[in-house]
């Protein structure tokens, strides 16, 4: 056999076990493919199933969330209410106590207790005010806040997703029952002069409009800290009506004492946001200090004369004497000489139109001189018609999520 055949020969027998590796190779390949393919058939159904399970819990988590959220706007709105009012506004008897002012017709019931609604975005808010256990009974069932502390309690409900949020707050409050007359005097020792007949100091309840409020109850004109036999009640004191007739004045209350005062003082003095200083500060001409709308803490540091017309609403904090001459309008609360270092008195009423209550005196004594034609009036509404000039003592003492 020549060469070229035999060359021939060699490269047929070389291409067919080409091919049959070729062919083997193609037989493996289609066996890893079916293997592929049964692979692939066998981990589809977990693969869904987590991809559902994943889609599931993204979907919890979001709702989780946007409760957990309604559940703080809850609290926001909450605060922002509670900030401007007095508690007691809240907790007013309703055994629900519910916020009733941001209750849009709804209620949401848990362990017996009744929330008002709110909707916001997707969902619906709830939240109520409730006391702290004051008394030690167990219960937090006050309807009447006697230490500037309450619970605001929220909950978000998006579906059947549901947040509970809790916070325990302070805000110094005055209420009309702290105060036992329509002039206290604090201190150990306290004197009370009426210079004339044309003046008038009552304890019999008026509202705002100086008309008579039923649903305040009436106090004492004046009532002092001091007993009796440390009190020097001087000049005609007929003006001074109240609860007791004419002449009513008492003696040795402890409802409201000089440490009362200082607290109030001490609350307020620092976040006064009309503050004068200096010597003698005279209040003239049109002045307005607040007003209704916008009550405002005003703060002099030193002795306060005030002529012309002046208006004014919310807490009036004065140093040392405060002497009015002229014609003064004020609905709130008058603190005169209440500073550890004050040795303050009202001097003198003018024609002054007051209707609250007014605080004089300090650690030492406390005095009062009614002159002029004036009014001063015990008022419960004006009392809680200043409750937003505490606003700025508004503390979160306490934040929780409660598990529902």
């Amino acid at each position: 056999m020549n060469t070229k055949n035999l060359k021939t020969e060699r490269n047929k027998k070389i291409f067919k076990k080409l091919f049959a590796v070729t062919q083997n190779e193609r037989g493996a390949a289609l066996v890893m493919a079916v293997l592929f393919l049964v692979l692939l058939a066998l981990l589809i159904p977990p693969i869904i199933q987590r991809t559902t399970l994943d889609t599931k819990q993204t979907k919890t988590y979001v709702a989780e969330k946007e409760a957990f959220y309604l559940a703080d706007a809850a609290l926001e709105h909450a605060k922002s209410e509670a900030k401007q009012v007095n508690f007691n506004e809240f907790l007013d008897g309703n055994a629900t106590q519910t916020f009733v002012n941001i209750n849009s017709g709804s209620t949401f019931v848990w362990d017996t207790v009744t929330y008002s609604d709110q909707a916001f975005g997707n969902g619906a808010y709830y939240v109520r005010m409730y006391n702290n256990d004051e008394d030690g009974n167990g219960l937090f069932d006050d309807t009447i806040d006697d230490d500037d502390l309450v619970y605001l309690d929220s909950w978000g409900i998006l579906g059947n997703t549901v947040k509970h949020v809790q916070s325990f707050v302070r805000k110094k409050n005055a209420n009309p029952s702290d105060f036992p007359a329509a002039v206290t005097l604090v201190g150990p020792t306290s004197s009370v002069h009426g210079q004339g007949a044309a003046y008038d100091v009552t304890g019999d309840a008026v509202d705002m409009n100086g008309d008579p409020d039923a649903s305040c109850a009436d106090t004492p004109g004046v009532s002092t800290e001091s007993t009796a036999g440390n009190t020097a009640v001087t000049g005609n004191t007929s003006g001074i009506t109240g609860v007791n007739g004419g002449d009513d004045v008492t003696h040795g209350q402890n409802t409201f004492t000089y440490e009362d005062a200082l607290d109030l003082y001490n609350s307020l003095q620092p976040d006064a946001t009309n503050i004068t200083s200096g010597g003698t500060q005279t209040i003239i001409n049109s002045n307005v200090i607040g007003t209704v709308a916008n009550p405002t803490v005003t703060y002099i540091s030193n002795d306060a004369k005030i002529n012309g017309n002046v208006t004014g609403s919310g807490i009036l904090i004065v140093d040392g004497d405060l002497d009015i001459s002229g014609n003064l309008e004020f609905d709130g609360i008058i603190i005169i000489g209440a500073c550890p270092t004050c040795t303050g008195e009202l001097k003198g009423t003018g024609n002054a139109t007051i209707r609250g209550a007014m605080v004089s005196g300090n650690g030492v004594s406390g005095a009062a001189n009614f002159t002029g034609s004036s009014s001063i009036s015990y008022s419960c509404e004006s009392i809680l018609n200043v409750a937003s000039a505490f606003s700025n003592t508004f503390k979160v003492l306490n934040w929780n999520e409660i598990d529902s």
